[in-house]
């Protein structure tokens, strides 16, 4: 069973414009699976930025509907690859609402991204139930001694 996609109009003002090259943080939209159909492996990600001809590209098709179809409206925005080579495990590919690192610039008179870095993400500690037995512990005994 294929998913149909549909993008709200008013979805429209979590993505941001993109007016002149640069580097800048954006967020991940989505990720598609390996394009192996050259000799580049890359995965294609789909990013919350579009230039004004984007946006106004995407107004248009839509007219007057609140909810279209993604697939129709998709090239409005701009997307980048991350090399099969940049990642070590397929877990480290970005996720939808991910921030990223993304240089921008004018190739064939058009802005693309012609980069995306992966922000460091935070780790979390493990889970240790010893410790947080002894901080119970630790917890109970200060308590009964409050109430001597």
């Amino acid at each position: 069973m294929i998913k149909e996609y549909n993008l709200k109009k008013k979805s429209l003002e979590d993505y941001k414009v993109l007016e002149e090259p640069g580097t800048y943080i954006i967020k991940c939209n989505g990720c598609s699976s390996l394009y192996t159909k050259d000799e580049f492996p890359r995965y294609i990600v789909n990013l919350k930025v579009a230039t004004i001809k984007g946006f106004e590209k995407c107004l248009n098709l839509m007219g007057t509907k609140e909810v279209i179809d993604i697939k129709k409206v998709s090239d409005c925005f701009l997307t980048g690859v991350i090399w099969e080579n940049q990642i070590a495990n397929i877990t480290d590919l970005p996720i939808k609402g991910e921030e990223l690192i993304a240089n921008f610039d004018i190739v064939d008179g058009e802005l693309k991204c012609t980069s995306i870095n992966l922000m460091p993400r935070k780790k979390l500690n493990s889970f240790q139930l010893s410790s947080i037995c002894k901080s119970r512990q630790l917890l109970k005994n200060i308590l009964l001694n409050e109430k001597n």
